[in-house]
């Protein structure tokens, strides 16, 4: 068992120190003196990006950390999202932070992702702000639940000068869009010199959330297939095909090379072979198998170049679906055990083609958990794959 699960303790030791990535995208950070220093931002979730900047010159150079005090502000340039660094008060506390700039016209909107919630601030023409959050919700019983809906009296005093947008509070979600989409509504209504107002959008929403990357492979795989007991000699065995595919599920903006990888696989395997041991004494037998295997895990590649490095690993079920053994041509007299848990482990290449695309090789193996019932048979997969992601 340790033998087991040192391979796996140290995969998943490494994967958490390189959750840590970075993902820098080119943009500029300003400073307190309002000079504009063009580079590289780390590119991160919405709550990293409120309470520090990860900025370097060059992508070669050294990233420098700046926090709310010490620059007026930072911007993504591709990305189009922008940060500035503002005092507020919340919950009577006043705070420096990053708020995302998110609309800029007769209403400025800000918005600050902390502690897993978002709190907006709506800034007048005079430079006054007020704050808009969510309280939690109250739980009235096992099935029901209050919602915290004090925030849209708060908005229908915000937008008081304007009846017509400060009724559309009444129903309105507690979400960014939704926060815009009625910040925008004011700006045009109250301006009279006909100037749009400035959406700080992000202009690659498919970088902002989950993100799923598909794979198909073929393959072979050699299941080792150990009789009843220990000894080396009541083992066999087999090579076979095998095909499957993978659901591989990512976070850009906190790390595009790390995710958690679901892998199904389908495998065979047909081997007459000799045996000695405590089952069969000194025979030929025939083993036939075919198993589904289902992997959830997780996956790093080094994504620098073109060629890629991968390593991954995680837990691991095979299930036979149809399965004998035994002497002779039709004497399939033994009966082998169906289910098989364990841990896999896998080194490989990417080479990436354009995008997303890419083709791959993967060597894998499997150690599986060794147990007394109903009887000791236990079983060690290796399999070589060759795959195309999507």
């Amino acid at each position: 068992m340790k033998k087991t699960l040192f391979p796996l303790i140290f995969l998943f030791s490494f994967t958490v120190s390189v959750l840590a990535q970075s993902n820098f995208k080119q943009g500029y950070i300003i400073t307190n003196s309002n000079d504009t220093v063009r580079g590289w931002v780390d590119y991160r979730t919405d709550a990293i990006n409120c309470k520090q900047c990860r900025f370097k010159t060059s992508e070669e150079a050294p990233a420098t950390v700046y926090y709310p005090s010490d620059i007026a502000g930072y911007r993504f340039a591709e990305e189009g999202k922008y940060y500035v660094s503002r005092k507020v008060t919340i919950d009577g506390v006043e705070q420096t932070h990053f708020l995302e700039f998110m609309l800029q016209g007769l209403m400025n909107l800000y918005s600050l992702k902390t502690n897993n919630r978002y709190i907006f601030f709506f800034e007048n023409e005079e430079n006054q702000m007020v704050t808009v959050q969510k309280g939690p919700d109250v739980e009235i019983s096992n099935v029901q639940v209050r919602p915290d809906l004090k925030y849209r009296g708060v908005l229908r005093y915000i937008f008081r000068n304007r009846p017509d947008v400060a009724s559309l509070a009444d129903n309105i979600d507690y979400t960014p869009q939704a926060m815009m989409r009625i910040t925008k509504r004011y700006h045009d209504e109250v301006c009279t010199t006909g100037q749009e107002c400035i959406v700080f959008e992000n202009k690659h929403p498919n970088e902002t959330g989950i993100n799923f990357a598909f794979s198909a492979y073929m393959g072979t795989q050699r299941l080792t297939y150990a009789f009843k007991d220990d000894s080396d000699d009541s083992r066999i065995e087999a090579w076979g095909p095998m095909i499957g595919g993978q659901m591989f599920v990512y976070f850009p903006r906190w790390s595009k090379s790390f995710g958690v990888l679901l892998d199904v696989a389908l495998s065979y395997q047909n081997k007459s072979s000799y045996v000695t041991g405590y089952y069969y004494g000194k025979n030929t037998i025939k083993f036939k198998a075919m198993a589904l295997n289902f992997s959830p895990g997780v996956r790093y590649t080094f994504t620098k170049y073109k060629l890629r490095p991968v390593i991954g690993g995680g837990f691991t079920a095979y299930q036979m679906l149809y399965s004998k053994a035994g002497t002779g041509s039709d004497d399939y007299d033994y009966n082998l055990k169906k289910f098989h848990a364990g841990v896999y482990g896998e080194l490989g290449l990417d080479y990436n083609i354009r995008g997303t695309q890419s083709v791959f090789a993967r060597v894998g193996w499997t150690a599986f958990f060794k147990d007394n019932w109903p009887r000791k048979d236990w079983i060690e997969t290796f399999q070589l794959k060759l795959g195309y992601t999507f």
